[in-house]
């Protein structure tokens, strides 16, 4: 007996047609306290394969995260 809807068909993502459209985030957290810092955040161009690593605070709240992508990756892109 099946109890879920039928399951859609697979489409591929769209690839980028320029760069910093699409990008992937990855966090490394829990690390050793180094310079006040406690955790890696890596965002990935999907076009270039272009990637930046920040060290962060890993208990920063909204307001601070968006400051520190504006400032770390906006700004040169």
């Amino acid at each position: 007996m099946v109890r879920h809807a039928p399951y859609g068909l697979m489409k591929p993502n769209e690839a980028p047609d320029q760069r910093w459209k699409s990008i992937s985030m990855d966090f490394i957290t829990d690390l050793p306290e180094s310079e006040e810092s406690n955790a890696i955040l890596i965002l990935i161009d999907q076009l270039t394969q272009m990637a930046h690593l920040i060290i962060y605070i890993k208990e920063i709240n909204v307001p601070k995260f968006s400051e520190l992508f504006v400032r770390e990756i906006f700004r040169f892109h």
